[in-house]
């Protein structure tokens, strides 16, 4: 996957790519609702990290993936350290620091389930602007 350098602060869209990454929780949290991303899963018929013990669900998974491709430092070992930051705040047992369990399900994200969520999301984005 190409990675794009990302704009001086200034401009509009990093300001605001910056706005989400600094908001406490999971980016995209409130346009991407778990809700959303489980209804997208069922209609993909997606169902890994769904037992106790697993870590990576559908969400938990693409939530790391956003916050991997829109973070200054993309690497699979900094998404990892986030998840693991993330479930500790919850008071989640912590997950383990190794990238493999992160990388096989985010090889498990199949194309047409971003497509949908990627709808979604400028659905609701667009829903929710001001009327000119």
């Amino acid at each position: 996957m190409p990675s794009y350098p990302l704009a001086p602060l200034g401009s509009r869209f990093t300001t605001t790519l910056h706005t989400f990454l600094q908001d406490p929780g999971l980016p995209f949290a409130e346009a991407l609702t778990a809700e959303h991303i489980e209804q997208a899963a069922g209609s993909e018929a997606l169902d890994f990290g769904s037992a106790d013990d697993e870590v990576y669900s559908a969400p938990v998974t693409l939530w790391a993936f956003l916050s991997q491709t829109l973070s200054g430092c993309q690497s699979c070992v900094a998404a990892v350290a986030r998840v693991l930051v993330l479930r500790v705040a919850l008071q989640l047992p912590p997950c383990s620091a190794a990238t493999g369990g992160y990388c096989k399900a985010r090889r498990k994200l199949p194309e047409d389930f971003l497509r949908r969520l990627t709808y979604t999301v400028g659905t609701r984005v667009e829903d929710q602007a001001p009327q000119l």
